[in-house]
């Protein structure tokens, strides 16, 4: 069994098929019309399938709240997923310059993922086959 959110999602996709294209209008519509928040592009991130379109979401949140950890910290975790090892290392950096990034449990965890992606980024650099 999923987690609750998964468990919740498939609960609404039986009960309403359509809900995620609707609320995707729905923010779209509000953000258009001047109502755009980190809140707003957060929400359409979350729900957004494509994942271009994802990223594309959760960089502009970035760009209305720069010093947002919480923003920079989903972006980054998010060019991991797609392998984009030194887009996510430069936002993971961000996010740790913060002065809200104070506690030990926040750096440690973006210590962490730096310290992934750039075994990840080396690993992938090496050849296939190294006999």
């Amino acid at each position: 069994m999923g987690d609750l959110s998964q468990v919740s999602e498939r609960a609404l996709i039986e009960a309403d098929p359509g809900w995620r294209a609707r609320f995707s209008r729905w923010l779209d519509a509000f953000s258009a019309q001047g109502f755009g928040s980190v809140k707003t592009y957060w929400a359409r991130a979350s729900i957004e399938l494509n994942t271009a379109r994802r990223i594309q979401v959760l960089e502009q949140a970035v760009q209305i709240a720069p010093a947002n950890s919480a923003i920079l910290t989903s972006l980054a975790a998010e060019y991991m997923r797609q392998q984009q090892w030194d887009k996510a290392i430069d936002k993971y950096r961000e996010a740790g310059e913060l002065p809200t990034m104070q506690s030990v449990a926040e750096r440690s965890m973006i210590d962490h993922n730096i310290q992934t992606a750039e075994k990840l980024r080396a690993a992938e650099a090496m050849p296939a086959d190294r006999n």
